[in-house]
C-alpha cells in the first residue's frame, strides 16, 4: 500500500492492449491485470502512453485512454500522440485530468501559452505538462520527467 497516494503517478505504457515493461522492448501484460495490481497497491493515478502514438502528432490514443479512465479507479493523465490545440480538447472530453505535450510543442505546432489557454477553456481539467520544459499549470511541480530522470530518482517497473 502507498502512503501518499495522491503523490504517485505509475506510468503505463501501452500497446496492442497490453502494458509493456524494459524500454517497450517486452511484451508485457494484459493492460487490465496491470490496472488490477495498480489498483491493489494504492496507486490512484496514471500515466498512460499509448506507445503506437508517442511521437508522432497523429492524434491520442481515445479509445485506451477511455478505457482506463472507465476502470474507474484512476485519474488519467495522457501521453502520446498530440498534435495540435483540437487534440487537447479531445483528451480533457475522454475526462483525462492532464496531457503530457512534447514534440508538437518542440515542432512548434502550437505555443505552450496556446495550450495553457486550452486548458483554461470551460469545463477542462488542472494541469498541462510539457515533458522538455518541465513546465506545469496548476502546480509548482512537474507531473512528468524524462524516462532517464524517473530511473536516476529511483523509479522502477512494477
Amino acid at each position: 500500500e502507498i502512503d501518499q497516494p495522491d503523490r504517485v503517478v505509475a506510468a503505463v505504457d501501452v500497446r496492442e492492449g497490453r502494458a509493456t515493461g524494459s524500454g517497450w522492448e517486452e511484451r508485457g501484460r494484459s493492460l487490465d491485470s496491470v490496472l488490477d495490481d495498480l489498483s491493489g497497491r494504492g496507486v490512484r493515478r496514471l500515466l498512460v502512453t499509448g506507445i503506437s502514438r508517442d511521437g508522432t502528432m497523429e492524434g491520442p490514443e481515445l479509445d485506451l485512454l477511455d478505457r482506463a479512465r472507465r476502470a474507474g479507479r484512476f485519474r488519467i493523465i495522457a501521453s502520446g500522440g498530440v498534435g495540435d490545440l483540437d487534440d487537447l480538447r479531445a483528451v480533457r472530453a475522454a475526462g483525462c485530468e492532464a496531457v503530457v505535450v512534447g514534440r508538437a510543442l518542440y515542432e512548434g505546432r502550437f505555443t505552450l501559452e496556446q495550450a495553457i489557454a486550452v486548458g483554461r477553456e470551460p469545463g477542462r481539467t488542472k494541469r498541462l505538462t510539457s515533458r522538455g520544459a518541465h513546465s506545469t499549470w496548476g502546480d509548482d511541480q512537474p507531473l512528468c520527467r524524462s524516462r532517464s530522470r524517473h530511473k536516476s530518482q529511483g523509479a522502477r517497473t512494477l
